[in-house]
């Protein structure tokens, strides 16, 4: 059952601008996991964010951060899971756009990490 799970980022699309507003310090993605299988399941996942500033200003380095959590989900069910995410690059100049890449991975029984999708879109 395990290996028939799959999920896929729905928001933001690929590519979208995302404002986050002036004061927020984080903003909203959603996950589509279903599962293909005829048996429950209770898959762990982890949700692993690199952020690249834009224009230059501070450090240029991505930083990666990884969200935990586990969904369970019935025979050939899907479910729809949003997460709020924190912007972890900070800048002293107003609205800097950051780009963000985000890898949806589920974790096998085992340990192993297995990559499901991935999105990038821009944060300002």
């Amino acid at each position: 059952a395990f290996n028939k799970v799959s999920a896929k980022v729905i928001k933001p699309s690929w590519n979208e601008e995302v404002n986050r507003g002036l004061f927020s310090k984080d903003y909203d993605i959603e996950v589509l996991w279903t599962n293909g299988s005829d048996k429950t399941i209770t898959v762990p996942y982890r949700i692993y964010v690199e952020e690249n500033p834009q224009m230059g200003i501070g450090s240029s380095q991505f930083r990666g951060v990884a969200y935990t959590g586990q969904v369970t989900l019935g025979p050939r069910q899907s479910v729809q899971v949003p997460l709020e995410i924190d912007l972890q690059y900070r800048s002293f100049i107003g609205a800097l756009a950051v780009g963000v890449t985000l890898k949806v991975q589920k974790i096998a029984p085992g340990g192993e990490v297995i990559d499901l999708d991935q999105r990038s879109f821009i944060v300002y």
